[in-house]
């Protein structure tokens, strides 16, 4: 396995080539780990990361333990990481662990593409910016240097000093005059120069030191990679902007996180991943967002008309996510989560103990201090409420209007996943009803090549399973009378159906089945076939 990870020193780029590979064992990952981490260790810095998906399988009991390992190994080792697959499904994998553990959302079709945005990366990066113009660069950063400008000042000083002495001098008549004014000359040069050594030494190490790092810290913020606050030393002019820089990046950082949460919510978008998934997921990401302790999904049952909390919810219990129920129509099991369902609005509040509309039982069962609850809604239809609680000094509107954002993107996605798993029940009853059925059914193109058969049909007609009758032809093939075969099937093109025509069928054996068939066109819409 080791030489699918190529470590490139000069371009610093570590090559992981996943082609063809077949991810199936936590000690596989945990070796793919400890590979990562010695190619990185050679180099001794972060590297940037190029990986090859194609073709690549991950077993899905894996993909959860995978995800977390390369997060894990991206946070501390890389400075981006750019991944690619022509396989639409392989992406689609790729966009659920971004959205499940956070991961860059870099993924491209080409490793043309993928070489080409860590090209753009690395020529936006801090470190480039700052070597690109050598030595002519170094040195007119050297003649605009903060203690370059305070030379003059103590040049102009030592000339004084010179200027003094040399006027003395003219007026001295002995000796013991000439060994005092030489003596204080001597001081006072020394004191110049020792004046001069602590005032660079105090505005390297206080102004130009943080100077450097808030330079640092906006070159990577410009560059979008990832940046270390300056620490504030000092309660001074330079300290205060120093905090002002570090604040400005805190919030730039806490608005890129809420960024990246809304687009990796909109990833999931079509990766067939169950509600109880996505609700785990959605539930961790809101509540880590917002800094807060507990994120619940209520959705509602039309057929009970009842509003239930969803398993998985994040800082929440089971026992106590089955407890939050309520009927919307019984006026006695109203609660929050019943009224911003009705009404269609959000809801905060910070004093839940003085809140009518809380259910303080509920309250106290969870220990809720505040909360925030939003409607789900798609269109006009109303899914349900995501409700978050407890946030160090409470809720503010910023966040009503931050999880709103949220609600909505989660709320697309639960419809989703809802319709995914309704198509998928109904794809299991068909298939099921399909299967159990006594009476023979089939399905075959409109050449009459048969696609699918249940037990039923392919049993009357003596086979040992459906292989057997793969891409037969029912007219010209199974009927005895292909010619009667050929007519039935020209009726069908014309009529678009034909019902209870009497025939006989030809079985494995030779023998004949008389057979009573209906049969209808069904064209695909998407398709047209």
């Amino acid at each position: 396995m080791k030489e699918r990870f190529i470590l490139d020193r000069e371009q610093n780029i570590l090559f992981i080539n996943f082609a063809d590979f077949r991810i199936e064992s936590h000690a596989q990952v945990d070796e793919m780990a400890r590979l990562v981490r010695e190619a990185v260790a050679d180099a001794g810095r972060r590297v940037y990361a190029v990986v090859n998906y194609e073709g690549t399988e991950i077993l899905p009991e894996i993909v959860d333990y995978y995800g977390e390992r390369i997060k894990e190994l991206q946070d501390r080792h890389a400075i981006s990481t750019v991944r690619y697959s022509s396989s639409g499904l392989t992406r689609s994998v790729l966009r659920y662990l971004g959205a499940a553990v956070d991961l860059e959302s870099n993924i491209f079709t080409t490793r043309e593409e993928a070489i080409r945005a860590i090209q753009e990366l690395e020529s936006r990066s801090p470190t480039r910016a700052k070597l690109s113009g050598a030595p002519l660069q170094r040195w007119r950063g050297v003649r605009h240097s903060l203690l370059v400008k305070l030379l003059p000042g103590w040049l102009i000083g030592s000339l004084l000093l010179f200027v003094t002495y040399a006027w003395a001098s003219q007026s001295i008549e002995n000796s013991e005059q000439w060994g005092v004014l030489q003596t204080t000359v001597g001081i006072a040069f020394l004191s110049l120069c020792l004046a001069a050594t602590l005032t660079a030494a105090s505005v390297l190490r206080f102004v130009i030191k943080p100077l450097r790092q808030m330079e640092q810290l906006t070159r990577s913020l410009g560059g979008g990679g990832s940046f270390e606050f300056v620490a504030a030393q000092s309660q001074d002019e330079v300290g205060r902007l120093a905090v002002g820089l570090n604040d400005a990046a805190r919030q730039l950082r806490r608005d890129i996180e809420r960024l990246s949460g809304l687009y990796h919510i909109s990833l999931m978008m079509g990766t067939g991943t169950e509600v109880s998934r996505i609700c785990e997921l959605l539930t961790g990401k809101i509540a880590r967002l917002l800094g807060a302790e507990m994120c619940v999904i209520l959705l509602h049952d039309e057929r009970e008309n009842v509003i239930s909390a969803q398993l998985p919810a994040c800082g929440v219990s089971d026992e106590h996510v089955r407890s939050l129920r309520s009927n919307l129509d019984n006026p006695d099991e109203q609660s929050i989560a019943a009224w911003v369902f009705a009404a269609g609005e959000p809801y905060l509040t910070n004093e839940i103990a003085a809140d009518p509309l809380i259910s303080q039982t509920a309250a106290q069962m969870l220990g809720v201090r505040a909360m925030l609850a939003v409607p789900l809604q798609v269109g006009d239809r109303t899914l349900g409420v995501l409700e978050v609680m407890n946030k160090d000094g409470g809720f503010v509107e910023e966040d009503k209007r931050l999880v709103t954002i949220f609600a909505a993107q989660a709320a697309h996605l639960l419809a989703h996943a809802q319709l995914f798993e309704r198509l998928r029940d109904s794809e299991e009853r068909h298939r099921q009803i399909f299967e159990s059925a006594l009476d023979g059914l089939y399905r075959s193109t409109t050449e009459g090549q048969l696609v699918t058969i249940n037990p039923a049909l392919w049993t009357m007609l003596g086979y040992a399973s459906a292989d057997e009758l793969t891409d037969a032809n029912l007219f010209r093939e199974v009927f005895a009378d292909a010619a009667n075969g050929s007519r039935l099937l020209a009726q069908l093109a014309a009529d678009g159906q034909v019902l209870d025509v009497e025939c006989e069928l030809r079985r494995h054996s030779g023998e004949t089945l008389p057979a009573r068939l209906s049969a209808r066109v069904v064209i695909d819409q998407a398709s047209g076939e």
